[in-house]
């Protein structure tokens, strides 16, 4: 019988509520322990664990999420509850870079194959207890430093800027604040206030709105992640200031990819939240199927995303721009433009013109009729989203 999977926390009387799984087809049981799921990023993670177990199928998935950014007990009491039913793995995003290291510690002492990710649990404190754990992660300060790069660029030198924070509690919070104070002082920016709004949106749109008050000519803000970003702009555009602060956020949520296109905000950074837990999964899995215990740090990929998806950066590699450069049409891609123009669906045309102008880019087949239909409509829209798909019309010979 196939073990039973939470996707969630659940709670009665402050109490985290997991059932107790039957180990009757011998499958690994990995718990997985995420932070708030709220948050858009750990809601994803999720979807990915889930869909990581499913292909796989050689182990069960046992996954609690917090209720908020400060749930931390929740955490502490998944990770007893998983050492009571004595759980093969467990694979953990902490909230807190100390307050689960004891936890953690006694799960280790118990046989259970523990993999930190996410976030570093703190040094000194596993050193105080004994633990020795690798970390499974993104460089954060690293990160950070390339969204607050973007934004000094942008504004340039002398610009007054502030930071939302995170939890102060967590070791990603504490080191994207660096990467963006390395920001601050190599692009000479003027550092206004910096506070904590712990991670969640609706502080982050408090704190930003108090701060605005305070200092009305802010032009820049570092948010640590995409959720505090959203409280930020929506403080933005109840002050009436949309365009004219600059934003950027960290962890690339879907909920900010509207507000990149809209140029609300200047940049995020994509740590792949989605692959995230899944790849943590897959270390646990390794070392208990005889793979050599991890050690260290494992980084795993960030990469810098910019305003209209046409400047993307990945970390420790040089710039990469995908092309929005206007290409001429030849001679005979024209006289087929004006031919299809008038042969072609006017509905077909309506369409194409719909998605071209919601899209910085086109992949057309030129074998298909629909393809060519794409093709009109979105000249007649944007030359600028027809030139690439045109040329590369060319080699096949069709102008």
């Amino acid at each position: 019988m196939r073990f039973s999977k939470i996707i969630a926390a659940g709670l009665l009387a402050g109490t985290l509520m997991v059932p107790i799984a039957s180990h009757a087809d011998d499958k690994p049981v990995v718990g997985l322990v995420m932070k708030s799921l709220a948050n858009e990023f750990f809601k994803n993670m999720l979807e990915g664990a889930k869909a990581h177990e499913a292909k796989r199928g050689d182990y069960t998935l046992k996954a609690v999420g917090m209720q908020s950014e400060t749930d931390i007990e929740t955490q502490i009491n998944a990770v007893e509850s998983f050492i009571t039913e004595k759980v093969d793995a467990i694979v953990i995003a902490p909230a807190d870079s100390r307050a689960l290291v004891p936890p953690l510690k006694r799960a280790v002492d118990a046989g259970i194959t523990v993999v930190n990710f996410d976030v570093s649990l703190d040094e000194k404190a596993k050193q105080e207890a004994g633990l020795t754990l690798a970390f499974v992660g993104p460089d954060n300060r690293g990160g950070a430093k390339l969204a607050g790069d973007a934004l000094a660029k942008k504004l340039g030198q002398g610009a007054k800027v502030v930071i939302i924070e995170g939890n102060p509690g967590a070791d990603n919070a504490a080191q994207r604040k660096l990467g963006f104070m390395d920001s601050v002082e190599a692009g000479k920016l003027d550092l206004l206030d910096s506070r904590t709004a712990h991670w969640e949106t609706e502080e982050a749109n408090t704190l930003f709105s108090n701060m605005l008050t305070a200092h009305p000519d802010i032009q820049g803000v570092m948010a640590a992640n995409d959720s505090m970003a959203l409280g930020v702009v929506k403080a933005i555009d109840a002050a009436g200031k949309t365009g004219k602060i600059e934003v950027v956020g960290f962890d690339n949520i879907p909920a900010v990819q509207p507000l990149l296109k809209e140029k609300k905000m200047l940049a995020t950074v994509d740590q792949f939240g989605q692959e995230m837990a899944a790849n943590a999964v897959d270390k646990a899995l390794g070392v208990l199927k005889g793979g050599k215990p991890l050690e260290g740090w494992v980084k795993t990929d960030i990469k810098l995303v910019m305003v209209s998806a046409t400047m993307k950066r990945q970390h420790g590699s040089p710039a990469t721009t995908s092309s929005s450069t206007r290409l001429p049409l030849s001679r005979s891609a024209e006289r087929w433009l004006a031919s299809a123009r008038s042969s072609i669906w006017p509905a077909s045309i309506s369409r194409a013109r719909s998605s071209a102008s919601a899209s910085n880019s086109m992949q057309l087949q030129p074998s298909s009729s629909a393809g060519r239909a794409s093709a009109a409509g979105a000249a007649a829209s944007s030359e600028r989203c027809l030139a690439p798909a045109l040329s590369a019309f060319s080699p096949m010979g069709l102008f």
